[in-house]
């Protein structure tokens, strides 16, 4: 039976049951238009007549004349179009609307038995349409068959079909649930097939699956979870399948998954965690993935993951795990990978051995973010690693073997708890301004392999040195703001007693009361003594000065946190036992004094820490 005269018989009957009760003449009308199809439409012949169906007269315009030259090789939509014309025409002029369209029962439609296609927009567009149902002979749906058929609910899908065109079901916005279990022989969801099914909350693939096209899902905003389990031959998800999705909140991976395309589940947010644990042919995590993924907690990566591009997991708010324990063959994370992930707390990448660079920003934004755990096989930082990191307190780069340099800016504003650095064994150049932005770091240590240094930060005040290459003093304290001359001297003296009278302030509410109590102690020496104390920034006495600097700094080493203690106070450099002796040579050479640059040997307890590396 041929799909088209099932259509032009079918419409014809429509309208008639349309207007019944409408005005004789109308009736009339129509039964010319049935008269045409008289032993082929309404008893549904094998196929349409063969000569051009003419002189249908129009029911609403008496001289008008529809003349349809329709054959079988015409497409069945602009049959459709024409007796819908039609039909239109008379519900909307003639018969009033609750005899018309707005109070129509639900409409179904039954492809006959026998029929193995569904031609390419057979039903385009079609906004009566409620339920289809299927025969078992059908094997295809061509493109865009149903798209747009806003109030299909239910289809059946028999186990004969093979083959869905692109579109099909697009913007079937009433579509409740697809089941495809018994669809054995499909092997591919195509292009946007279910785009738009805002409604659309459940579906069952078929078994025999191998690829799903772009944008298969794209905006089934009720779909809630997806489960490829059974889904044993599927290798390829294509780009933006299941992108704003917005209730998926679980989605089961197949084994034998190779591909995921870009912005797969963008905007996924009530995706609440990913595991591609067995996924072990899955190689790469594309561009924006997981982008804007709100609720996404945990990921579990695959074992030969080998890059995760740009902005993969950019602004996954409530991430707080990322497992790389089993991620030995990465070679890439892209730039803004894991930007504004606000919740996550720590990255260990020590089994990322393979791990060669890492782009800039890739932390940036992460609040919380605590820890950062380098791979050993790093070779290359591209600047800045990162910023605004509230809580970073560790870096540890301790397994790393062959970085050689750390850049300039290497670490942006807003990481403040950051106190303490290691730079590991194998880095020969520290480029100016690496630290820059590390207003709060306090200690630095710098490895044996270290030849070269620049301008790194003016905050540190503990220094320590391992290199047996850096023999002259100037490069390793370079740009820490130490006075190398008798006038800096005495303006750094003359400092400290303004910083020492300032912290006499803070330890004591009244100033008044703090003069009153140091002239005591002096009128009980000397009175001399008391009146040159009370006149000492004016005329400099050396021995009230004296006695004031030895005691106030004391309390300036006990006082860490003060910010008082500055560099220009006091840097501390800790250097190999061979070169304390030189060290201390060239700082006396230079003028310098031990209070601003005290050079001493690095602690026992330090001595072995870059044995191992």
């Amino acid at each position: 039976m041929g799909i088209l005269s099932f259509l032009f018989g079918k419409e014809i009957e429509k309208v008639v049951k349309n207007l019944e009760g409408s005005k004789e003449e109308d009736i009339e009308k129509m039964e010319e238009m049935e008269e045409m199809q008289t032993n082929s439409s309404l008893n549904l012949p094998s196929k349409l007549d063969s000569e051009p169906v003419s002189d249908i007269e129009s029911p609403l315009e008496d001289d008008k004349k529809i003349e349809n030259n329709i054959t079988e090789s015409e497409s069945a939509i602009e049959v459709k179009h024409a007796i819908e014309k039609e039909k239109e025409k008379i519900i909307s002029e003639e018969t009033p609307f609750e005899e018309g369209l707005g109070q129509r029962e639900r409409k179904s439609i039954a492809i006959p038995e026998g029929e193995q296609e569904i031609p390419s927009y057979a039903f385009y567009s079609n906004q009566d349409i409620d339920v289809v149902t299927l025969p078992s002979t059908l094997d295809k749906i061509g493109e865009s068959a149903f798209d747009g058929c806003r109030k299909l609910e239910m289809i059946n899908f028999s186990a004969s079909l093979k083959t869905i065109g692109k579109q099909a079901f697009c913007n079937c916005q009433s579509l409740l649930e697809v089941d495809l279990s018994n669809c054995i022989e499909m092997a591919e969801i195509g292009k946007n097939m279910f785009l738009g099914c805002s409604k659309l909350e459940k579906v069952i693939l078929p078994a025999g699956l191998k690829r799903i096209a772009n944008y298969a899902f794209n905006g089934c905003q009720s779909l809630l979870s997806i489960d490829f389990s059974n889904c044993t031959e599927l290798t390829e998800i294509g780009e933006n399948v299941f992108s704003k999705c917005g209730k998926l909140e679980t989605v089961t991976f197949p084994a034998s998954l190779k591909s995921i395309g870009k912005e797969t589940f963008c905007d996924c947010q009530s995706l609440l965690s990913v595991d591609f644990s067995n996924c072990t042919e899955l190689t790469e995590i594309e561009k924006n993935m997981f982008l804007g993924c709100d609720k996404l907690e945990t990921v579990t990566f695959p074992a030969n993951l080998k890059r995760i591009a740009n902005y993969a997991f950019y602004g996954c708010q409530s991430l707080s795990s990322v497992d790389f324990s089993n991620c030995s063959e990465l070679k890439e994370i892209g730039k803004y990978t894991f930007n504004k992930c606000k919740n996550l707390k720590s990255i260990d990448l020590s089994k990322c051995t393979k791990l060669e660079f890492l782009e800039k920003n890739v932390f940036d934004g992460c609040e919380n973010l605590n820890t950062i755990v380098m791979p050993a096989g790093l070779k290359e930082i591209h600047a800045p690693l990162c910023s605004v990191l509230g809580q970073l307190c560790k870096v540890d780069f301790s397994r790393v073997t062959q970085l050689r340099t750390i850049p300039s800016h290497s670490f942006g504003l807003g990481c403040d708890k950051l106190r303490a650095l290691a730079i590991p064994n194998g880095v020969t150049e520290i480029e100016d301004d690496a630290f820059d932005e590390l207003d709060y770091l306090k200690t630095i240590f710098l490895p044996p392999s270290l030849t070269t240094v620049g301008e790194f930060n003016q905050s540190c005040v503990e220094i320590y040195c391992f290199s047996p290459k850096l023999e002259e003093l100037e490069p390793v304290v370079h740009g820490c703001d130490y006075d190398d001359d008798d006038e800096d001297e005495e303006e750094y003296d003359d400092e400290e007693e303004y910083d020492d009278d300032d912290d006499n302030d803070d330890d004591n509410d009244d100033e008044e009361e703090y003069d009153d109590e140091e002239e005591e102690d002096y009128d009980d020496d000397d009175d001399d003594d008391g009146e040159d104390y009370d006149d000492e920034e004016r005329e400099n006495n050396e021995d009230v000065e004296s006695d004031e600097d030895e005691s106030d700094d004391n309390k300036d080493e006990d006082d860490e946190e003060s910010e008082n203690n500055s560099l220009i106070s006091g840097i501390n450099l800790y250097v190999l036992p061979q070169y304390v002796d030189n060290y201390i040579n060239q700082r006396n050479a230079e003028g310098i004094s031990e209070k601003v640059l005290n050079i001493q040997e690095i602690p026992q307890k330090f001595r072995c820490y870059y044995e191992n590396n």
